[in-house]
């Protein structure tokens, strides 16, 4: 009577298993991404997934200085992923993915209150990133920026 209750929560483990969130869900997020327009770039560097997360660095660059930094994570909760940045090194923003398809994933704000309050990541094979940041801006106004990013080799 055991090996039967055995082999079935076996079972029931293995498929909750393999329905689980994987960080490597995001694997066609992995490696180096740029955009520059005028005498501006922007670039993320995100990593190979591994564990329970994938990890990335986006930086802008502006005449020559670095403007803004932010370490990014994605990583499973739950049922899902949280996207959780730390703009400039400062205290962690926590966005909740609230849909994903295929090689697409928003992700809308759970703690942060300023711009942005979803991103959302579209994978464009086989080699473009289009980011897209939207919310408020200080005055109230809706506001939304698009990085077209295309892939590059990393430095």
């Amino acid at each position: 009577m055991r090996i039967p209750v055995l082999m079935t929560a076996l079972l029931f483990s293995t498929s909750a298993l393999a329905d689980a969130p994987r960080a490597t869900d995001f694997k066609w997020l992995s490696g180096c991404w740029g955009y520059t327009q005028g005498g501006s770039s922007y670039e993320e560097h995100w990593l190979n997934a591994a564990g329970n997360s994938i990890l990335g660095i986006a930086h802008r660059d502006a005449d020559g200085y670095t403007r803004d930094f932010d370490y990014l994570r994605i990583v499973t909760s739950g049922d899902g992923f949280d996207l959780v940045t730390q703009p400039r090194g400062d205290a962690e923003l926590r966005y909740g993915m609230t849909a994903r398809k295929g090689t697409s994933a928003s992700f809308e704000s759970l703690s942060a209150t300023g711009f942005p309050s979803r991103i959302t990541y579209e994978y464009l094979p086989p080699d473009a990133l289009n980011v897209r940041m939207e919310g408020k801006s200080e005055d109230g106004k809706p506001m939304s920026n698009v990085f077209p990013m295309r892939r590059k080799a990393c430095n």
